[in-house]
């Protein structure tokens, strides 16, 4: 417990840190009162600033693309699965990954694969080789005419055809490149979010000085991503599914050889009279209901894979898809005028403040 007189030099502490705090703050507002002409001066020069950028400042396109995606929470197919285990057959498919789970699709669309996917797709259609979204982009930038310096970017092209792999010089200058252009887009480009946390929605954002590269590339990024984990969600039952079909292709040839052999046989030995001679026959028609019996049951099971597979396939609807014209993004020149003034203005304040600053602990 502190004694009264403790207390009471606390408490003049406190009201005396307070008062010093409010003689600074007079002083300091005294301070670039004196100086108004200076900070006059940078609000001006700010301004200035400010509406020459509005004016060279080019303009930039937004492109926005939202969808909803509902996963399968299970293909309902329990009760086959345990029969379709006896012969071999997984019918479980792809188990719910966590790839878009949660928030990790909002990382999946911003990964160097998908970008790059999207890059590298024809602009026009799926018409090979035509210019691709990449070199569409570097048009955009006039950077053909910085890499103009060295001869061997000057020439390279971005397509999925050719990707230089017959001349690895060129291959490393490319790829290096194609990393330049995902870290441009990553940072200034591409912009990933859920509007509401406790919806599905996801909104793909591509804000770029090329309306036509907006358009497209907000577009290719959510179909390479919603082609990529297609496949992987259906990667194992489509294998299934292979594996069986092949198999019934096969079970059936053999049935077909086996009905002509029994038939042959047959002909062959029509004298009922010597039992002998229906022996080869008796055998291929026991061959052939044996491969008849194989060939339902694995007929049964690719149909049950198919369902599986279908079943695993993720739905994935685009609800808004970006539509021309885009909408523009320009700085006013009124909003030039007004935040390069208060920028200059405030820049200019602190630099004053932080050399009375230092002048002040010189002087003590």
């Amino acid at each position: 417990m502190q004694a009264p007189g403790q207390s009471q030099s606390s408490a003049s502490e406190k009201q005396i840190s307070l008062k010093d705090i409010l003689i600074q703050l007079f002083a300091a507002i005294g301070f670039l009162w004196a100086k108004k002409w200076i900070l006059v001066i940078a609000v001006i020069f700010g301004s200035a600033l400010g509406f020459v950028y509005s004016l060279v400042a080019k303009t930039k396109y937004v492109a926005n693309l939202s969808f909803v995606m509902e996963e399968t929470k299970g293909s309902g197919l329990g009760a086959y699965a345990g029969i379709a285990s006896q012969f071999g057959i997984d019918l479980s498919g792809g188990a719910s990954s966590g790839l878009f789970s949660g928030d990790n699709i909002l990382e999946f669309l911003k990964t160097n694969l998908i970008v790059e996917r999207a890059l590298l797709s024809p602009r026009t259609g799926n018409l090979k080789g035509t210019e691709s979204l990449a070199d569409l982009y570097v048009e955009s930038h006039d950077w053909k005419k910085q890499w103009s310096k060295d001869p061997g970017l000057s020439d390279i092209k971005f397509s999925r055809e050719n990707d230089y792999s017959s001349d690895p010089r060129k291959k490393l200058q490319r790829d290096s490149l194609l990393k330049v252009l995902y870290q441009d887009i990553l940072k200034n480009v591409l912009a990933v979010g859920k509007p509401d946390k406790k919806l599905g929605f996801i909104v793909v954002t591509c804000i770029s000085r090329n309306e036509e590269f907006s358009q497209k590339f907000a577009t290719r990024v959510v179909g390479e991503a919603i082609e990529f984990y297609s496949k992987m969600k259906t990667k194992k039952s489509a294998a299934n599914v292979a594996v069986l079909q092949a198999k019934a292709d096969s079970i059936a040839a053999l049935m077909n050889k086996k009905t002509y052999a029994a038939a042959v046989e047959a002909d062959l030995n029509a004298n009922p009279a010597r039992r002998v001679t229906l022996v080869g026959a008796e055998l291929a028609s026991r061959d052939k209901l044996m491969l008849q019996t194989m060939y339902g049951e694995v007929v049964k099971n690719l149909e049950l894979s198919k369902i599986a597979m279908s079943q695993d396939a993720p739905l994935i609807q685009e609800v808004d898809v970006p539509q021309l014209p885009l909408e523009k993004v320009k700085v006013r020149k009124s909003m030039g005028l007004l935040l390069g003034g208060i920028i200059g203005g405030s820049l200019v304040a602190v630099l004053l403040l932080a050399i009375r600053f230092y002048k002040s602990i010189f002087a003590d």
